[in-house]
């Protein structure tokens, strides 16, 4: 006799499209002050952030901005 696995149940219909000028929830805002292209692994997180100077705030996780924002590269805004 053979037997089937349960069958998963629907997924559900999407939400709302999420609002691009929304802020976003628990990430804080750090500023690149040099130009040159730099990539930095956040102390605490381990993620990967890139700056540049056409690009010079980035959202990041608020433990790495703490740490990272003491360096004379960054500004917390």
């Amino acid at each position: 006799m053979r037997t089937h696995a349960p069958r998963a149940a629907a997924d559900p219909p999407p939400g709302p499209a999420p609002d691009p000028a929304a802020p976003l929830v628990g990430l804080a805002t750090l500023r690149y002050l040099q130009s040159a292209p730099i990539r930095v692994v956040g102390p605490a997180t381990g993620r990967a952030y890139a700056f540049s100077g056409s690009r010079p705030i980035q959202m990041v996780d608020p433990r790495d901005a703490e740490i990272l924002g003491r360096a004379a590269l960054f500004q917390r805004g």
